[in-house]
């Protein structure tokens, strides 16, 4: 009995140090999903894609105007629309949950691309929970005009959020790799991403 956990143990961890975790980090609208299903194309392994909205989309829509899910609040800086969202009880659970359930998906042998938004202390979180793994960070970039007008034609976005998510996603926060997705199609910034996590 003994003798199979030691086994099992020597297996997992042997899983987790070759498993691949590839973390996108940008603003909404920033291109992290096409860049996603690009890498997913392009990679000659399984990558599954793990997307917050995937997550937040868990929560009863209540909570996506309440204080202990999602608040918003809008604002005009400079002439510009502004909208922030503050995260209550309930969110911050969940999110919080949503990290440890990647992490389980990457114990048991899963190789990850990871689309998310760091505005706060889960910048941290995710580097020491990520630690054990085969882990780059990508930072996926876009000037502010293009995103505002992708916004715009997107139509499910609330315009104002990249403003405000713009000067606060990208702050303390070190990349294996940067991506500009305003000069560089889906399939380009793959390539990019899938040379530096193999160099």
């Amino acid at each position: 009995m003994r003798t199979c956990i030691i086994r099992q143990l020597k297996h997992t961890l042997m899983s987790m140090q070759t498993t691949k975790i590839i973390l996108l980090n940008g603003v909404g609208s920033s291109g992290k999903t096409s860049l996603a299903r690009a890498l997913q194309a392009a990679s000659g392994d399984a990558f599954l894609h793990v997307q917050m909205d995937a997550f937040l989309a868990m929560l009863p829509t209540r909570y996506l105007d309440d204080p202990d899910g999602f608040t918003f609040a809008s604002s005009t800086v400079e002439g510009h629309k502004v909208v922030s969202i503050h995260s209550g009880t309930v969110a911050q659970r969940a999110m919080r949950g949503m990290r440890h359930a990647i992490v389980a998906l990457a114990s048991n042998g899963n190789n990850l691309i990871v689309d998310e938004v760091l505005l706060g202390d889960e910048k941290n979180d995710y580097v020491r929970l990520f630690e054990p793994f085969q882990l780059i960070t990508v930072g996926v970039h876009c000037p502010l005009h293009v995103l505002e007008e992708r916004e715009r034609q997107r139509g499910d976005r609330l315009v104002g959020l990249a403003r405000w998510q713009y000067d606060k996603v990208h702050t303390g926060m070190t990349y294996g790799v940067t991506v500009d997705t305003s000069e560089a199609t889906p399939e380009e910034c793959a390539q990019v991403v899938l040379r530096a996590l193999s160099s």
